[in-house]
């Protein structure tokens, strides 16, 4: 799990840095979603909240990996929670 951890925040970092994963994910359950079924639902698409100063983040490439059958969901809250406050 750890080895998903840091793949997952080495290739989305700049993505999740100072705040932006908030921006994109007000509501925090939207965030775990996402990193439940990855970007291939939203490959091709803006994603996240309309209203994120910039507007939408995308279109999505769908390159990033679903973990919602790898990680428990106390791994992903734990995921999330970093992201939205450690970033």
């Amino acid at each position: 799990a750890l080895a998903l951890l840091a793949a997952l925040f080495a290739a989305y970092w700049p993505a999740l840095h100072g705040g932006q994963s908030v921006l994109t994910f007000p509501n925090i359950a939207d965030q775990i979603s996402w990193v439940k079924t990855g970007s291939a639902p939203f490959a091709g698409k803006k994603y996240g909240n309309p209203n994120r100063p910039g507007g939408q983040r995308g279109p999505a490439t769908g390159v990033m990996p679903a973990f919602g059958n790898t990680l428990s969901a106390t791994q992903i809250e734990a995921v999330v929670t970093y992201e939205r406050t450690k970033l």
